[in-house]
């Protein structure tokens, strides 16, 4: 298969590029350290750390010691449908939240509920005008000065 098709399907299963790369060239060509992996993909070593340990948290990437230094060697790919479960759990939450929130926010008043008026005033009639309207208010009054 393509390598293109392979990355963007990893991509779509939310990995991101550099994360894409980094796992298919790992599975392609074995353990690497964090070095070997930036000079042989030519990504910066410190975006290689920043990924290294998404992919861990994905539990896409496995690190092992040996006398060399640690070695990063990609997982299973069967890991791959531990991600796809996290997205179906995140999906069936949001779906059993739906109602509250659909519920909240239909309940909020719409822009015919509210009632504002705008007025302007100028030199010291306008303020006594103002404070005369702030006084006499029934509901909620904002005043900028």
């Amino acid at each position: 298969m393509n390598k293109q098709i392979i990355l963007k399907q990893l991509n779509n299963l939310g990995l991101e590029d550099i994360e894409a790369i980094i796992y298919l060239y790992l599975l392609e060509h074995g353990p690497r350290t964090h070095l070997e992996l930036s000079r042989e993909t030519n990504i910066d070593r410190s975006k290689i750390y920043r990924d290294v340990e998404r992919l861990k948290s994905k539990k896409l990437l496995e690190e092992s010691n040996n006398a060399r230094g640690q070695k990063l060697r990609a997982a299973n790919p069967q890991n791959l449908e531990l991600l796809i479960h996290e997205k179906e759990q995140e999906i069936k939450i949001q779906k059993d939240n739906l109602p509250d929130i659909l519920r909240e926010l239909t309940s909020l008043p719409s822009d015919e509920q509210i009632n504002i008026e705008i007025k302007h005033y100028r030199g010291t009639d306008g303020l006594k005008q103002m404070l005369w309207n702030h006084m006499a208010a029934k509901k909620e009054n904002l005043v900028f000065g």
